[in-house]
């Protein structure tokens, strides 16, 4: 009896790491709305996309100031969907000063992305990088590109 029910505790045990393996490793994207924010774009500045960072710049053509942190997260698309990239580092360490983007400017090359502490250098691949801002009356928007390595 023991045998047996070490078998199946055994067996669920297996599953139960597998299933969680499997779901961390192909989390759905859950910022399914994006570039939702009327007049504000953010496009990679031409020539700066590398396996390890690009730079983004942000048109704000608005009437609201625009408030950016750092972070970011990453997506790779993958069996027709995007999915979260698990990122590889245990803390984060912002410390520079949010970006504020002025209503009617283009903040150029204002906002550079290196992705190697959190992601490691990255594989050949399609991918959406993910940048989320909010404006002064603390509404929360979500801003996406795509680009290929």
């Amino acid at each position: 009896m023991r045998k047996k029910t070490a078998r199946i505790l055994g067996a669920f045990g297996i599953a139960a790491a597998a299933t969680l393996i499997f779901l961390a490793s192909h989390e759905e994207k859950k910022n399914s709305v994006v570039n939702n924010c009327k007049g504000v774009t953010m496009t990679i500045e031409d020539g700066t996309v590398s396996e390890d960072g690009l730079v983004l710049d942000i048109c704000n053509e608005s009437e609201n100031e625009l408030t950016f942190e750092e972070d970011f997260i990453l997506e790779k698309w993958t069996k027709g969907q995007w999915y979260k990239m698990p990122s590889q580092s245990l803390t984060h360490d912002w410390e520079d000063e949010p970006l504020v983007v002025e209503p009617h400017t283009v903040a150029e090359g204002a906002c550079p992305v290196n992705w190697l502490e959190d992601y490691g250098k990255l594989p050949n691949g399609q991918y959406r990088l993910l940048k989320k801002f909010q404006t002064k009356d603390e509404t929360e928007y979500v801003l996406a590109v795509t680009f290929s390595l």
